[in-house]
């Protein structure tokens, strides 16, 4: 009697809101799992309604969620609202792809796609594409998830529908960090963690500090590598480990703590994981395991698989590290056994390389030898299939120069008998000519070697004269950094330590040493000698960003060890020279540094969306010594500088350097 007069009212709060301008939101519990698996004949409102708590139910209970999207499907199939079912067909593949149906999810969503597609609507075929880049990263195909993301962004940047900008940044920025691709991954995670700021969106927030831990959790990876094969200076980078790795730590407690807030359970045992990583990565093993083992209590009550065998790996790896040899062989062969009924060949080796080393150690040989069999056949498999692609990729680009050659060699021997016919009537007039010729190119050919002899020397001598100003930089800052920096220093600890110095005088003294190493630093770059030019000048970015009101922007390759120190010093000095231009004279609010290596030279862009010039380029590459300074050094080393104007306004600087060997 108690359950059907829940029912009653139910239907009765169905059916009296029937305004289908959004759903009714409920929570995963048992009490309106029963409710919602009662509607019959509903109206749009109340299908949303189950799709909702289909939805909720994916973050805590997989069959749970299935079984409400399925019914969500079916009874929506009939429905007078084709946009609803496409809705019900969409989230259910969702539901399908986060809990490992990759297939079975992707076809569900391009059928809700299609649906939308005929009704021409814009807005929900762009959260179908953003739903299809999900399903492209489970496939590991990250050049068309960026694709359909980007589409996605896109339609609703066109829409200007703010509310769901901050998925496919978030998604963008997942992408290329997927990629291999951190910097472009900070930019899109960056713009998505803006936008969930500023609507104060707290899952949206999530995702994107989560984003950011992986991309800081990157950099501390590729600086611990540096340390390790490096000697002298390898104290700098470890340095540098520990800093990202702890604003990694930040990040995943932040993305974490709003998990916990969202109830998000599949979300905070992904948090926890990305914590214990950390933990691991910097030794502090206890506190990776009890972060892991609390992922592994959240994974029993979701169910996803993936997750499961990725945290009995992890926890194999740490009772290995550890000492705890017997549970390390327990979890990893756990982790084995569901990685292979699960098909999860990845996984398998993984686990399989963990399981050779454990049973290596413990003398267990036979057992040892199985798994390095296992591992050793993924990756022989894995080779051949990487052979598999690149002789294809050969063989297709083999069949694109066979075509080009033969169009070419039908180009040419059209161009044999227009050759063939002019031949004759050139011979004719070439004969009586050809005496005035020689006279002509005798004068020209003396005249072209005095203008060259002249711009040579020039060339030279303003050579000579940025080469000759940079070392009396150099000798300058090493001068006032380590004579009178060092004094300043040396006085600095000796007020420290006197009992009568005042504050006032600590801190005048403190104020003059930061200035005169600011000075040292200005005058002459000693990180190009330290880190490198793509560091110095990624530094210089942000230090420009900082220091003024210019938002500023880079996507800056790696490109050390390409050109000799003194391009090094003279394309960090014109970098320099262009942004110094832009904050005094180009009035711009945005700017952005591009560098990037290909066909054999290094390419700069810097562009702004300031004024532009008032006068003609002509004119003011005579007048304005900044910019012949800049025209000189680039030319100094063989390369090339452009400046243009913008489209539709501001100045774009482009410079194209050769790539030369690392020398004097």
């Amino acid at each position: 009697m108690r359950l059907y007069i829940v029912f009653l009212f139910f239907a009765i709060s169905l059916q009296a809101q029937s305004d289908p301008s959004g759903p009714i939101n409920l929570q995963a519990t048992p009490q309106n799992f029963l409710r919602a698996m009662a509607i019959e004949n509903p109206n749009s409102r109340q299908v949303d309604t189950l799709i909702q708590l289909s939805i909720s139910y994916s973050f805590t209970n997989e069959d749970s969620s299935v079984i409400l999207g399925v019914r969500s499907v079916e009874i929506s199939k009939d429905h007078d609202d084709r946009g609803i079912h496409a809705k019900a067909l969409l989230e259910l593949g969702d539901t399908y792809r986060i809990f490992g149906d990759i297939p079975k999810g992707e076809e569900l969503i391009l059928e809700g796609r299609a649906i939308y597609q005929s009704l021409e609507d814009e807005g929900q075929v762009a959260y179908a594409n953003n739903k299809l880049g999900a399903v492209a990263v489970n496939k590991a195909d990250y050049n068309q998830a960026v694709q359909y993301y980007l589409s996605a962004l896109e339609t609703w940047e066109k829409l200007k529908d703010s509310s769901n900008l901050t998925n496919p940044y978030i998604n963008l920025g997942d992408a290329f960090w997927r990629l291999g691709q951190p910097d472009k991954a900070e930019e899109y995670t960056n713009k998505a963690l803006q936008i969930a700021e500023a609507l104060k969106q707290d899952q949206p927030r999530m995702f994107a500090l989560n984003n950011q831990g992986l991309n800081l959790k990157a950099l501390a990876e590729s600086y611990a590598y540096i340390a390790d094969t490096i000697s002298a200076g390898a104290q700098l980078y470890k340095d540098s480990v520990h800093l990202f790795y702890d604003k990694a730590l930040q990040n995943f407690e932040k993305a974490y703590a709003l998990a916990q807030k969202l109830n998000n359970k599949q979300s905070a045992m992904r948090h926890l994981i990305n914590m214990a990583t950390i933990k691991e990565g910097k030794a502090e093993y206890p506190e990776a395991l009890e972060l892991t083992k609390q992922a592994e209590i959240l994974s029993k009550d979701l169910g996803d698989v993936l997750l499961m065998v990725l945290i009995k790996r992890n926890l194999t790896s740490l009772y290995r590290q550890t000492g705890q040899l017997s549970k390390a062989i327990t979890y990893g062969e756990e982790a084995l056994q569901l990685a292979q009924e699960n098909e999860l060949p990845g996984y398998v080796a993984g686990v399989s390389d963990q399981l050779y080393q454990i049973y290596k150690q413990t003398g267990q040989y036979d057992k040892a030898l199985k798994n390095l069999e296992q591992y050793k056949s993924y990756q022989v498999n894995t080779l051949d299939t990487e052979k598999v692609k690149a002789i294809a990729e050969i063989e297709e680009k083999y069949q694109t120069v066979q075509k080009e050659k033969q169009i070419l060699t039908q180009q040419n021997e059209i161009l044999e008998l227009e050759k063939s016919n002019a031949k004759i009537a050139r011979q004719r007039n070439l004969y009586t000519g050809s005496a005035g010729l020689l006279v002509l190119l005798g004068y020209l050919g003396f005249q072209i070697n005095r203008i060259r002899r002249e711009r040579n020397d020039k060339k030279a001598f303003a050579e000579a004269l940025i080469y000759a100003q940079e070392e009396d930089r150099k000798r300058i800052a090493r001068d006032l950094h380590d004579g009178v920096g060092q004094s300043l220093l040396l006085i600095k600890k000796q007020l420290e330590s006197s009992h009568n110095v005042t504050l006032e005088n600590q801190t005048m003294i403190s104020n003059t040493l930061e200035e005169v190493r600011s000075i040292s630093r200005d005058l002459h770059p000693f990180q190009l000698e330290k880190f490198g030019l793509t560091a110095t000048i990624n530094d210089m970015v942000e230090k420009v960003g900082k220091a003024s009101d210019l938002f500023i922007t880079k996507d800056i390759e790696m490109v050390d060890g390409q050109l000799s120190e003194k391009a090094e010093i003279n394309v960090f000095r014109t970098v320099q020279e262009a942004l110094s231009n832009i904050i005094k004279h180009a009035e711009a609010t945005a700017a952005k540094v591009t560098i990037h290596q290909k066909e054999g030279a290094i390419h700069l862009k810097i562009q702004d969306n300031g004024k532009g010039f008032d006068h003609e380029l002509a004119v003011i590459k005579s007048k304005s010594l900044g910019l012949r300074t800049m025209y000189e050094r680039i030319s100094s080393i063989g390369g090339k500088l452009k400046i243009e104007k913008g489209s539709p306004k501001g100045t774009v600087i482009d410079i194209h350097v050769p790539i030369s060997k690392k020398s004097n």
